[in-house]
């Protein structure tokens, strides 16, 4: 994942660059009228009733010069159609500071969109102005600012507000039709910073961040509030990728139905190389909205049996009310405070969606509520595999670590070193279970059950080294357990006893959780050399001797271990 960190330290470098020319045209308002001048003379060549026409007319002259910087000075703007720039290089749109400079459409609910259009461009920047879309009604519009086929794009310092459905968007063109299959135009090398989204107008609709085929992005230092939907959306697709994210440092407070910050590929489209790679989510704070949301999602979508899921994705260091995981490999949550859970489950539309591998998964080091493996839905060809939670402080007043496997198991689970604290433990559980799980050194403080186990768990499981505080329930009693405080399945030792001459049994207390299925009994001294046999019960070890030893004190000796 280094990728993308370096991605996050060198574009600040990068678009420093862009459009680094001066002023070239500045517009400015009275009130009535939109003024276009040189901005090197100061010579006014064009005004217009009308702020579209006015700053249609400067950028259009500074594409034509091969780049140049628009300044926006403050007043408002009102629009009465998109303003675009296309075909372009080097371009910078600039206003004087959020609610300074302020662009708007001339009347309520306008039927046309998006405000600002960027298409077939490179290197350009919209800077440091407010866009109010004017949305009082969710209605089919495209978005408020759209990017499409172009290439180094900045967007940093807009303040957006009353918008529907996407404040910004990127990779999609911006003539979608309700209903239609997304068409996709990809962007790369996207710098998103430092601006302000808030208030859609719509409770359960309205990102404020939605990308599509674009690859390497950097998004941080965000404010997004009150989004209907998602506040950062990234979706991508066989054939249009979105590779090479670092999403860090954001701001976000979904609305009703939305969550945080989200990555999905795209539902019935084309197989392809893995949809979303190589992510960086880290540092973002995730404040819950109404529903109380509020959750990093990765969701795999897809009715192709042969795309790959999500891959390569490090969340680190945010604070979050939920992270949910479906359909990825090679992801590492590590160090997030999580409010309520982790949980890892197949998609909500089982029954179309293509079998979803979930495989190499790293949690470690977080602070959570819970953590949840949860298949229970009827997925034959799913694989479940190789997931490490480790390290990590979980404190649930129900079930700290819950894993529910129906129809297939989940095989590889490694549980080591946590501070578990809950009603229950760990808690396998399902039709089939799970199968090789590794329970290592964990601490225990438990009401419940320390480990609760059902009689469908596999006997591939291994407890070892762990700190127990309350009781096991081992339906199967098929684990191995080995060295756990609490809960001792071995022991071992010295007794001393002093014949008599009649005495044939000699009681040993083993001190095991149960009865021992493996008992070893050897003589330490020649009085206990004697012909004899060993039976055991749930306390005690019982040396049966055929021939009493003879009379002495402290004359038999025996040593003893015993396992479960």
């Amino acid at each position: 994942m280094r990728f993308p960190l370096k991605l996050l330290r060198d574009f600040p470098k990068v678009f420093r660059e862009i459009a680094d020319t001066g002023l070239s045209y500045v517009v400015s308002t009275d009130g009535s009228r939109y003024y276009v001048k040189d901005g090197s003379g100061g010579i006014v060549e064009y005004s217009d009733s009308d702020a579209s026409n006015a700053i249609q007319y400067a950028i259009d002259k500074v594409v034509a010069k091969g780049g140049g910087t628009v300044l926006l000075r403050e007043g408002k703007y009102y629009l009465s159609k998109t303003v675009s720039i296309q075909n372009a290089v080097n371009v910078e749109l600039r206003g004087m500071g959020m609610g300074k400079t302020v662009v708007t459409p001339d009347t309520d609910d306008p039927s046309w969109s998006p405000v600002i259009l960027v298409n077939n461009s490179n290197y350009i920047r919209l800077t440091g102005f407010t866009i109010d879309q004017r949305r009082t009604k969710s209605i089919s519009a495209p978005e408020v600012v759209v990017i499409t086929n172009s290439n180094y794009v900045e967007t940093s310092y807009l303040e957006i507000t009353r918008y529907f459905p996407f404040a910004l968007s990127f990779g999609r063109h911006a003539d979608l039709s309700p209903g239609e299959t997304p068409p996709f135009s990809p962007v790369s090398n996207i710098y998103v910073h430092h601006n302000f989204i808030h208030d859609s107008v719509q409770d359960c609709g309205g990102d404020g961040i939605k990308t599509y085929a674009t690859k390497n992005a950097v998004i941080t230092d965000n404010i997004i509030l009150n989004s209907g939907d998602d506040c950062i959306s990234i979706g991508g697709m066989g054939g249009y990728e979105s590779h090479n994210y670092v999403i860090a440092n954001n701001i976000t407070a979904p609305g009703w139905c939305g969550n945080s910050i989200k990555l999905h590929t795209i539902y019935n489209q084309p197989p392809g190389d893995y949809p979303i790679r190589n992510v960086v989510i880290a540092n973002n704070l995730a404040i819950p909205g109404s529903a109380g949301s509020g959750a990093i999602i990765l969701s795999w979508e897809s009715s192709q049996t042969t795309s790959n899921p999500i891959a390569d994705v490090v969340i680190e260091g945010n604070r979050v009310e939920r992270i949910r995981i479906s359909g990825a490999t090679r992801v590492h949550i590590n160090g997030n405070i999580v409010g309520e859970e982790i949980i890892l489950f197949p998609s909500a539309d089982w029954a179309t969606f293509a079998p979803q591998p979930m495989s190499d998964i790293l949690i470690t080091n977080n602070r959570v509520g819970r953590i949840v493996m949860d298949v229970s839905v009827y997925r034959k060809e799913t694989q479940w595999s190789n997931i490490h939670i480790k390290g990590n402080v979980i404190k649930s007043t129900g079930t700290a670590i819950y894993i529910k496997a129906n129809q297939i198991p989940i095989s590889y689970v490694y549980i080591e070193d946590n501070h578990i604290v809950g009603t229950r433990g760990v808690q396998i559980d399902g039709t089939v279970g799970a199968d090789y799980v590794y329970i290592y050194r964990n601490r225990f403080i438990a009401s419940d059950y320390d480990l609760f186990l059902n009689k469908y768990v596999q006997d591939h499981v291994y407890v070892y080294d762990n700190d127990f505080s309350y009781r096991i329930l081992d339906n199967p009693g098929m684990a191995q357990y080995r060295r756990n405080r609490g809960y001792p399945t071995e022991n071992s030792g010295v007794a001393t006893f002093s014949g008599d001459g009649a005495t044939k049994q000699f009681t040993i207390s083993h001190g095991l959780v149960k009865q021992p299925n493996k008992i070893l009994v050897t003589p330490a001294s020649a009085d206990a050399s004697g012909s004899y046999y060993v039976t055991a019960d749930a306390t005690y070890i019982y040396v049966n001797y055929i021939t009493a030893p003879p009379a002495g004190t402290n004359n038999v000796v025996l040593f003893w271990s015993a396992e479960v």
